[in-house]
């Protein structure tokens, strides 16, 4: 692994502050992390503040990884101010994708018949890095499309162009599937990589990249 570049370390610090600050104070999660839009609990800020949140450990060590292992390669490319800014695009955009498809989730279950109430708690608040960190992988894929890669604790290596679709279409598949106990957020993994891919093509069209 190549030495942390400074964005992703400051990140790295943040994250690791406010995953030990929502274990020792609860009610800083709550506040924080990304509630439905229809919900009374719902703040635009957790747009921002819920991908700097985490569940548990296993949660938070994994999208670590991830960002340190690729995020320092991306930001040594870009530099820092295009780097974090990439970033938190990836972020944001999860979080509008994630809430989107909850609100048409939630139009449909009206539509059969569910009460405001009974459909609004179908839906759970939404914490994690991981659409900014799928972001970053797509990033990989569009940057060095010949070149093999692997991720984290998965043996197998493909190709950067190959990393892109085998992505969208896996958290595609799950997330239509939608099967019980599954409480990752799919569509979120799904708009980060969607919203680092649109900014990378105009990026590109616009010869952005090349700066």
């Amino acid at each position: 692994m190549m030495p942390l570049t400074p964005v992703v370390r400051n990140l790295l610090i943040i994250n690791v502050i406010m995953f030990v600050a929502s274990m020792a104070m609860p009610q800083l999660q709550r506040l924080l992390m990304l509630y439905p839009v229809m919900s009374e609990y719902f703040k635009p800020f957790q747009l921002v503040t819920s991908f700097f949140m985490h569940a548990n450990l296993l949660h938070i060590a994994f999208n670590m990884l991830t960002l340190a292992s690729i995020g320092s390669m991306l930001e040594m490319v870009w530099r820092e101010e295009r780097f974090l800014f990439y970033y938190l695009f990836c972020g944001v955009g999860a979080s509008l994708i994630h809430l989107a498809i909850q609100y048409y989730q939630y139009q449909n279950l009206l539509g059969e018949g569910l009460t405001d109430i009974v459909a609004i708690n179908q839906f759970g608040p939404a914490l994690g890095a991981s659409g900014a960190i799928f972001g970053l992988v797509a990033a990989v894929g569009f940057l060095y499309p010949e070149t093999e890669f692997g991720m984290f604790l998965i043996p197998i290596r493909f190709k950067g162009k190959y990393w892109i679709p085998i992505l969208l279409v896996y958290e595609y598949t799950l997330g239509r599937a939608n099967f019980a106990n599954d409480n990752i957020g799919h569509f979120a993994h799904l708009g980060g990589a969607v919203a680092g891919i649109l900014l990378l093509v105009y990026w590109n069209r616009n010869s952005i990249l090349k700066k």
